[in-house]
């Protein structure tokens, strides 16, 4: 795989949610690492920035509405990771949205700082209703949303001129 998994949690709240994550990326055989909430929040940036792979952060966070899921991505990327998530979430659970959220401190830098300045990644933050968490399903279907982005990431079309040298790099 050329993608490290970071799953994150803010809360004790969400802790099961990402473990199920966590451990499904495992089963099946992706790079993945947990990111305890005991861990320091500068010890995670740095254990992230030091990977040498591309990496995708799921960051779980609980939000005010008890009954909806909103995804927030980074202002550096495009809506195409959160849409591949919802897309897989839409019909079973009750997205809100997704969507950009700036600091309003500074407009030109996201409000959450594990979207800020982490270098080869695809980051979201996914933000949940209370009354989800005892749902079996959600795991399973963030993971389906997430490999389902990995794998249109992984196509390629072979263009004429195209080596096996070339290809491969």
């Amino acid at each position: 795989m050329n993608y490290e998994i970071f799953i994150e949690f803010d809360n004790s709240n969400i802790l099961e949610l990402s473990e199920q994550l966590y451990n499904l990326f495992l089963e099946n055989n992706y790079s993945v690492t947990f990111l305890d909430n005991n861990i320091p929040f500068d010890e995670k940036i740095k254990i992230i920035k030091d990977s040498n792979k591309k990496n995708i952060i799921i960051s779980n966070k609980i939000n005010n509405d008890n009954n909806t899921i909103e995804i927030v991505y980074s202002l550096r990327d495009t809506d195409s990771f959160a849409k591949t998530i919802n897309n897989q979430l839409i019909n079973n659970f009750n997205v809100s949205k997704y969507y950009q959220l700036r600091s309003g401190t500074n407009t030109n830098l996201d409000y959450y700082e594990i979207l800020r300045d982490i270098k080869n990644n695809e980051s979201i933050i996914i933000k949940y209703g209370n009354n989800l968490l005892n749902n079996t399903s959600l795991a399973n279907n963030i993971y389906r949303g997430i490999t389902n982005y990995l794998n249109e990431q992984n196509v390629y079309t072979v263009q004429s001129g195209d080596s096996l040298y070339s290809i491969a790099r």
